[in-house]
């Protein structure tokens, strides 16, 4: 493969420049770049270590997040200024490489073009969302609550949260109180060995469980869980870690879940009977990282974060901590 952006493999950012020969230190995270090394055990993860005061979680509400990336999401990126304008060149440990930026005129033109491109883009996205069905799309906020809606038949509604290994979270999914809700929590396939393997590593003792495999058992392929072709493709290369569903009509599903696993994680939502509905979506984060047994069990036990009556039981809408 040629040298490009690429999503990164290691789920820390949206994009790694891949050399043509291997992955280098080089991300950019929404247009900006910045420097985070390449882990050489990619896949299984290094121990990681127990972090203090609160960290707010990202919520993302691009579809597109691990589709193809972006030909270039930083402008001149990887063109060398020596010899061949046009020749990809790997970066060296001075940093990015970039070209000489094109005449004003042309990159005014160049501009104009791509931003008829992307509202063309934004409008026909808009058109198919309105027609067909949600795809998630609202907007999380600060606060890690956020709101959508299901169309009527085979629609439904989604958040993708990236979160690190240790990390722990709380989420809740309200609806009005004639809808009853199924909620799943799925993880992406490319990094679900490293969660198996990680979970019996940090849990195994809590659950009795000793053999990656029997984690992996008990994943389901997260496009049986859909009957619509268009929501299977959506949901492909996903494969669930946990249900919830409490039971009765507008009870919310809440669980608390620790992420065994660097990576981009996935709160779907679908309604039971197939009817439209709203969506709230709270999320919070319990501020540090649980790497070790005796820290996942003694949270479990004792903290108020998992045993909180209102955030778990109450029909009420929650407000979530500030």
């Amino acid at each position: 493969m040629d040298p490009s952006w690429q999503p990164d493999p290691t789920g820390r950012h949206q994009y790694r420049w891949w050399d043509g020969l291997a992955w280098t230190d080089v991300v950019a995270n929404h247009g900006i770049e910045s420097r985070d090394p390449y882990p050489t055990s990619f896949g299984q993860p290094a121990p990681g270590v127990p972090g203090s005061g609160a960290r707010r979680i990202v919520v993302s509400t691009d579809p597109d997040l691990h589709r193809a990336p972006p030909a270039d999401p930083t402008p001149y990126r990887g063109i060398s200024t020596a010899g061949d304008p046009t020749t990809p060149t790997r970066p060296d440990a001075s940093g990015p490489v970039y070209a000489t930026p094109p005449a004003p005129t042309r990159r005014h033109i160049g501009q104009i073009l791509a931003a008829v491109v992307v509202a063309l883009g934004l409008v026909g996205g808009a058109l198919y969302l309105f027609v067909f069905r949600s795809l998630g799309g609202s907007e999380g906020n600060p606060t890690g609550v956020s709101t959508g809606f299901i169309a009527e038949g085979d629609g439904f509604y989604y958040q993708d949260v990236r979160l690190l290994r240790g990390e722990v979270i709380r989420f809740r999914v309200e609806s009005p109180a004639n809808r009853d809700l199924i909620t799943y929590l799925l993880i992406p396939e490319d990094i679900a060995t490293a969660y198996a393997s990680q979970y019996v590593s940090d849990a195994g003792v809590i659950s009795d469980i000793t053999d990656p495999a029997d984690v992996i058992d008990t994943y389901t392929d997260a496009t049986q869980l859909f009957d619509e072709q268009d929501v299977r493709e959506a949901m492909r290369g996903y494969v669930q870690l946990k249900a919830v569903d409490r039971c009765c009509k507008g009870v919310p599903d809440a669980a608390s879940f620790v992420a065994f696993a660097d990576g981009v994680y996935r709160i779907a939502v679908i309604e039971a009977d197939g009817k439209e509905a709203n969506v709230r979506l709270v999320l919070e984060s319990l501020g540090r990282l649980l790497v070790t047994t005796s820290d996942i069990k003694d949270s479990f036990s004792s903290d108020a974060f998992y045993s909180d009556p209102t955030f778990f039981r109450d029909t009420e809408p929650y407000e979530p901590l500030g």
